[in-house]
């Protein structure tokens, strides 16, 4: 199986190429599951939607600050969604939990799709906020393989990620990726240059101990084309065996 996340990056830049670009690398990449932050749903449509139109996938959406919320793309049917709101709307940005359950042939997948607080000193909110999703998978998987991927605003090493490393989840990345540091948020990309910070792996891919393991991961939608980059984001693949 075959897994991806990427940071759309809402409609920011030239969503009309970047939306293309986005739907060209679905089409070659060909994930089973792909879960996507900064997802713009309005009067104006959902971009969710947009990326899959025409491409064989089920969309779920989980609303969290006013339009902008979680989506994800499966090729398997998508059995049961909910949305739930992250600890700290009354502190920072209001953030949330997409939980959906997909039918596949090896039976059914818990997938949770999440996007942090993003501010640097936002540390110990973000750690209250993994703490509620690792309980609320804990109750709701039941022992069960699960996949949560999204944008963690948080390095590796930080203890936003090693609460969930020392508590039953991989890090795709680290357990199978290239070999290099695998920065999402990377300077080379020049939308990620207009906000002036360092090269960072911000984006994740984790499983919980079970049946599937993270096999080959490695960065995805992080090639540009004619000056047009997919998102301010790279985002992450790994395939799952």
């Amino acid at each position: 199986m075959r897994v991806a996340t990427l940071n759309i990056w809402c409609r920011r830049g030239p969503w009309a190429d970047r939306l293309q670009l986005i739907r060209a690398g679905i089409r070659y990449l060909a994930p089973d599951v792909l879960a996507l932050q900064e997802v713009i749903r309005d009067r104006d449509g959902c971009q969710a939607h947009e990326l899959a139109a025409g491409l064989g996938y089920h969309v779920a959406y989980a609303p969290a600050a006013g339009p902008q919320g979680n989506a994800l793309l499966s090729r398997h049917p998508i059995v049961d969604h909910h949305t739930l709101p992250l600890p700290g709307a009354d502190r920072a940005e209001p953030r949330s939990l997409l939980c959906a359950r997909l039918a596949t042939p090896g039976g059914e997948l818990p997938v949770y799709v999440t996007h942090l607080a993003w501010k640097a000193d936002e540390s110990e909110l973000r750690q209250e906020q993994v703490r509620f999703i690792a309980d609320h998978v804990e109750k709701d998987a039941l022992g069960e393989t699960a996949v949560l991927a999204g944008d963690f605003n948080a390095c590796p090493g930080a203890p936003e990620v090693t609460h969930l490393t020392t508590t039953g989840w991989t890090d795709a990345w680290a357990h199978a990726g290239d070999g290099t540091d695998g920065h999402t948020f990377d300077r080379a990309n020049g939308y990620a240059r207009e906000w002036d910070e360092p090269d960072q792996r911000l984006d994740y891919l984790f499983v919980r101990e079970g049946s599937l393991t993270p096999r080959s991961t490695r960065l995805a939608f992080a090639d540009p084309h004619d000056g047009v980059w997919p998102s301010d984001h790279f985002g992450v693949m790994t395939d799952l065996r």
